[in-house]
């Protein structure tokens, strides 16, 4: 990578939360289809979408520091890791 192209790793960012929710809709689509047939592959595949939309905001968040550190935009960073930080205290606290 000679440079970091910011223009490309936002379209990036953008394509992730696009295929998060393509694939959240292709399984809980898919899990519904299959519902007469096994009640337990539908769980998994619903709980696969579940997960599948959950994770894409924190990729996404994730992509966001690593583009503010690689930028340089110190405040940025830290607002990013905020964010994470209150996900990741928030899904802990759900346990």
């Amino acid at each position: 990578m000679k440079g970091f192209n910011e223009k490309k790793f936002l379209g990036l960012i953008s394509s992730v939360l696009r295929w998060g929710v393509i694939l959240f809709i292709t399984f809980s689509f898919a899990g519904y289809i299959i519902k007469p047939f096994s009640f337990a592959l539908f769980k998994i595949f619903v709980e696969s979408g579940v997960f599948i939309l959950i994770i894409t905001p924190v990729l996404r968040i994730v992509m966001l520091l690593y583009s503010f550190l690689r930028l340089g935009e110190k405040k940025y960073t830290l607002y990013a890791l905020g964010v994470l930080i209150l996900l990741f205290s928030s899904i802990i606290m759900k346990i």
